[in-house]
């Protein structure tokens, strides 16, 4: 959602390949899609471990694949807004107490390197056997899991983004207030 904003905040919809509008929806329904995928195989975990296990593998291909093509997107805005920066991202940025529609990427980037290094430990953890150290042992799923996802929910605390990015309600206005 918060890229979705932020592009049109700045109005640089001409940079992004998907239309902001839709990011939120193609991203979290790839993302739902593959919580189901790996939910039905945790399903069958019980009853044909080895079948169950494919299932989740796929499901967790499937999230590092959605999620890899929103980190692209991400990238591509970024990079094309630094090359030429729209006249309204350079207004925010000289408005900006932080560091601008910038500052607002490095959190995107930086939560989003915490959530796909988790999802690597997963699917690693379930490409292992039953007997792994990574499926035995809890420490690992502390650190590789719960710790990164911490680290994700203390910088969007920190850095929330509600102060930096309006709502779409409130970014309509403010394109509607510049055109009078």
């Amino acid at each position: 959602m918060v890229l979705g904003r932020l592009i049109m905040l700045v109005r640089a919809e001409a940079y992004s390949p998907l239309r902001p509008t839709r990011l939120t929806k193609i991203f979290v329904l790839g993302d739902l899609l593959s919580f189901i995928i790996q939910i039905m195989g945790s399903g069958m975990l019980s009853n044909n471990f080895n079948l169950g296990k494919t299932i989740i593998l796929v499901g967790l291909v499937a999230q590092l694949i959605c999620f890899g093509l929103f980190v692209t997107v991400a990238v591509l805005v970024w990079r094309r807004l630094a090359q030429d920066p729209t006249p309204m991202a350079k207004s925010l940025d000289s408005r900006s107490t932080g560091n601008g529609w910038a500052g607002v990427m490095r959190v995107i980037f930086i939560a989003s390197a915490l959530i796909f290094i988790r999802s690597v430990f997963r699917l690693i953890e379930f490409t292992g056997d039953q007997d792994s150290p990574l499926q035995k042992s809890e420490a690992y799923l502390y650190v590789c899991d719960s710790t990164l996802m911490f680290g994700v929910l203390a910088i969007l605390i920190y850095f929330h983004p509600s102060e930096y990015v309006p709502n779409k309600k409130e970014i309509m206005q403010m394109q509607g207030e510049e055109l009078i």
